[in-house]
């Protein structure tokens, strides 16, 4: 199964709203990176504990170049 993407990615959004083009586009990028990363389930474990707990915010990943 693949992995949700981090909870501080995705904003909150009332009924009725989607999100934009770039939110879709980020998220998509950031699975396609694990998804890539051919690691164990305990690496992906700590990789998502560390993403989950430690957001960064206002850090944004640049995929063009990965």
């Amino acid at each position: 199964p693949r992995p949700p993407p981090p909870p501080h990615w995705v904003r909150r959004l009332g009924a009725g709203h989607l999100p934009s083009a770039a939110e879709v586009q980020v998220i998509k990028c950031f699975l396609a990176k694990c998804w890539s990363l051919d690691i164990s389930t305990k690496e992906y474990a700590y990789l998502k504990g560390t993403v989950l707990f430690n957001p960064g915010k206002g850090r944004k990943i640049d995929c063009l170049h990965h």
